[in-house]
């Protein structure tokens, strides 16, 4: 079972960490880290003040460097605040995984959506499990509006053949999520998970037709605001099913990350059923495909 530890930061601890993780580092990294690596099934993300560990064994990792600040994950963690409008939130996954699609969502919630949401539990997505983030996303679907958008990792790689970073994708995708709830609740506030300045973002959309604005940017959004939590679970429950479906598609359990289980999973794939299959399932502008696709001695020796 996945799950979360958090670690006070010392520049010792900073430095053990960096050190067993550098061979492990990865594209994608959150806004405001300085450091993203996955080892095996274990992701760590260093911030100015703490170390963020992730994955199974998440907790047993962590104490390897001190005494973590435990928090337990219930179906009622904790919420976002109460906000005084109704609101309309977007949020992304799938950008720090080399294979599948990347997913944005946009939910709309009323004053009534907002205190059900809570009461079901519905926080960032980070801090539940995919089984219980089925659950309380099933239960969202079935009562508030939201918008839906997924990008194939094929389709994702055309685009940034044509110069399109992985911000100005997202941005684009939140954009678009934004708009289309906004037009059918116009007197809706909008809020994102900042993933850029505003400035960054905004310069993103230059030449868009129409542009989703004022948003309330959080670089915590999901816990800043309802809307956003309700869609960063719509995502990721959306995210899970996509990549369950990419599997059966190929026969094979596509992992998730960009790690060095992932490359190894990939080399894997490619010695199987050639180099072309990246182009449709993996975002091949990654760091990791490089590595996939180099020969070592031992492929030569294979051959």
């Amino acid at each position: 079972m996945a799950e979360n530890a958090t670690l006070p930061l010392t520049e010792e601890r900073k430095r053990r960490i960096i050190r067993d993780f550098s061979p492990f580092v990865r594209d994608g990294m959150p806004q405001y880290a300085t450091f993203f690596a996955t080892k095996g099934k274990i992701t760590v993300t260093l911030y100015k003040d703490k170390a963020l560990f992730q994955g199974e064994g998440a907790l047993e990792a962590a104490r390897k460097y001190g005494e973590p600040e435990q928090r337990k994950v219930s179906l009622k963690p904790r919420t976002c605040p109460r906000p005084k409008l109704e609101q309309i939130g977007s949020d992304e996954t799938g950008t720090g995984n080399y294979f599948g699609p990347v997913v944005v969502c946009a939910a709309h919630l009323t004053l009534e959506d907002i205190a059900w949401a809570k009461q079901i539990g519905a926080t960032d997505s980070k801090l539940l499990t995919d089984e219980q983030i089925a659950i309380v996303a099933r239960k969202l679907i079935k009562r508030i509006d939201y918008s839906l958008l997924c990008l194939s990792a094929k389709r994702y790689n055309e685009v940034h053949a044509k110069g399109f970073n992985m911000n100005a994708v997202k941005a684009k995708m939140h954009n678009s999520a934004l708009l289309r709830l906004k037009k059918k609740h116009p007197h809706a506030t909008l809020c994102q998970d900042q993933f850029a300045e505003p400035e960054v973002y905004f310069s993103y959309l230059r030449g868009e037709k129409q542009i989703a604005k004022p948003i309330d940017f959080s670089t915590k959004g999901e816990l800043a605001f309802p809307s956003v939590a309700c869609a960063s679970i719509i995502a990721r429950h959306c995210l899970v099913k996509k990549m369950e479906e990419l599997g059966k598609e190929y026969g094979c359990e596509f992992p998730f990350g960009a790690g060095d289980e992932v490359e190894r999973f990939a080399k894997q794939l490619v010695k199987e059923k050639g180099e072309d299959i990246l182009a449709k399932v993996a975002k091949v502008s990654f760091k990791n495909t490089a590595r996939i696709l180099s020969k070592t001695v031992q492929d030569f020796l294979e051959v």
